[in-house]
């Protein structure tokens, strides 16, 4: 499936995708059209789907023989669910961080994410927490495993333009 965003990064898609979405949004007077909305949701849907996809194989290949959910949809429903709250998420490797989540805390644990107090932020690793040998810093992690910030002060579509 072709998209806008494709070749993009997932900055420059994510502006795009807010530009388009404040003017195809069935509230915006002028612009909005409800099939062209829904049309830009599957397409942003397919693309952030291929972007964790791609990290979930990245990851997996380093990851090989280690616990947790090998499911890269259900990694996605979790990033996707994550993003609505205003917290910083950031997928590191395998993992989904979420930076600035205290208030979020219970909803991040129903979804199975656990706190990590080294690394100051909740993760979601597909398993229970398990007391981990290795010290790394997140700044390590990030290095070794790869990093993208998926989502800052997340704004949820219904409420861009009203």
């Amino acid at each position: 499936m072709r998209t806008r965003f494709e070749g993009m990064g997932l900055r420059d898609a994510q502006e795009l995708y807010r530009e388009q979405v404040m003017a195809l949004h069935p509230d915006n007077a002028e612009t909005g059209d409800p099939e062209g909305c829904k049309t830009l949701n599957a397409e942003w849907q397919f693309f952030t789907a291929h972007i964790i996809n791609d990290a979930f194989s990245r990851a997996e290949g380093e990851r090989a023989g280690k616990t947790g959910d090998n499911s890269a949809e259900v990694f996605a429903d979790i990033l996707r669910q994550a993003v609505k709250f205003n917290v910083d998420v950031e997928i590191i490797g395998f993992w989904i961080y979420a930076f600035r989540s205290y208030e979020y805390r219970e909803q991040l644990r129903a979804l199975g994410f656990w706190f990590s107090a080294k690394h100051k932020a909740w993760i979601y690793s597909g398993s229970v927490k398990r007391r981990v040998r290795f010290s790394h810093t997140t700044d390590q992690n990030r290095a070794k495993w790869g990093s993208q910030t998926v989502a800052s002060e997340w704004v949820e579509p219904e409420k861009i333009g009203a």
